[in-house]
């Protein structure tokens, strides 16, 4: 499997969404989902981010891109509603297991756009490295994004406390690319 793949544009598109990297314009639109406490209760240790540190963000997720991971903007109809992420995780080497995420503007939730995201998503990286082991995070609180991974047929692995000392609850999904005989 090959990483470091630099990461430049749309990255993938769904029937509502448009998945890219992130623009140096996407700065207020970005912030207003990071300064949002609903949309930042299930992200990392859980609190809203600065301006500032919304910044750093941008510019370290498009130094990751370079290297083949990192977060990426949704967008409909050229406005960003929410972002997905994938990169190393703590459950292996990267790229053979990736951690993935996700998240959506409050306006837009309940519209099956997280579903679709995550679903699209997925696609994305079993093409990118067939044979990938998936995992994904979650609080056990958050029951919208569990019924989407579960959905995807993540498999719950277990459940403890995070590198910020909030309740999880661990997913992994498995698969191996089918194998063909040359009969």
């Amino acid at each position: 499997m090959a990483d470091g793949v630099p990461l430049n544009g749309l990255l993938f598109a769904t029937r509502r969404l448009r998945v890219r990297t992130w623009e140096e314009h996407d700065l207020d639109a970005f912030a207003r989902l990071t300064r949002d406490q609903r949309v930042m209760r299930f992200v990392g240790d859980g609190k809203v981010f600065t301006l500032a540190r919304t910044a750093r963000w941008i510019r370290r997720t498009r130094q990751n891109n370079q290297r083949g991971f990192g977060a990426f903007a949704a967008t409909m109809d050229d406005a960003v509603v929410g972002w997905c992420s994938f990169g190393p995780g703590e459950d292996g080497p990267f790229p053979e297991v990736v951690e993935f995420g996700y998240a959506l503007a409050p306006a837009h939730w309940g519209q099956g756009l997280g579903g679709e995201l995550a679903a699209a998503l997925v696609q994305f990286l079993k093409h990118r490295w067939p044979g990938v082991v998936l995992t994904a995070s979650v609080d056990p609180e958050n029951v919208a994004s569990i019924r989407i991974l579960e959905r995807l047929e993540l498999q719950a692995v277990r459940e403890g406390v995070d590198g910020d000392g909030l309740p999880t609850r661990w997913y992994r999904l498995e698969w191996s690319e089918p194998s063909f005989s040359g009969n």
